[in-house]
């Protein structure tokens, strides 16, 4: 089994990963007008980068939560809960950031 650390630094590193791939989603969406031709695809590319970002927070957040709560010390579950619950809310706005996305540019609806 893992030791307390490992899990705490899997789950950074995933975290990480998630912060990197909306980097990449949000800068893909950003500059896909500087694309004359090809600029839907590279929106879309983003778009679908995005949605896979939710859904790595998604598991993120479950694999994490299962695992802390296997774990016998009372303070560091507290002390992780709250990283978890920091991942979610930041799944959670990614998932809205990729909803009014998906709103505002592919049905073209304005606000």
């Amino acid at each position: 089994m893992s030791s307390d650390r490992e899990i705490f630094d899997s789950f950074l590193g995933s975290f990480r990963n998630m912060f990197v791939g909306t980097t990449v989603s949000l800068a893909l969406i950003g500059f896909s007008s500087s694309f004359e031709i090809m600029g839907p695809y590279v929106r879309f590319i983003g778009f679908i980068n995005l949605l896979m970002v939710v859904y790595m927070g998604a598991l993120v957040y479950t694999n994490f939560t299962k695992r802390i709560n296997k774990l016998e010390d009372a303070e560091t579950v507290k002390l992780w809960q709250k990283w978890a619950y920091m991942s979610l809310v930041y799944t959670m706005s990614m998932g809205l950031v990729a909803l009014i996305f998906f709103i505002r540019k592919v049905l073209q609806v304005s606000f």
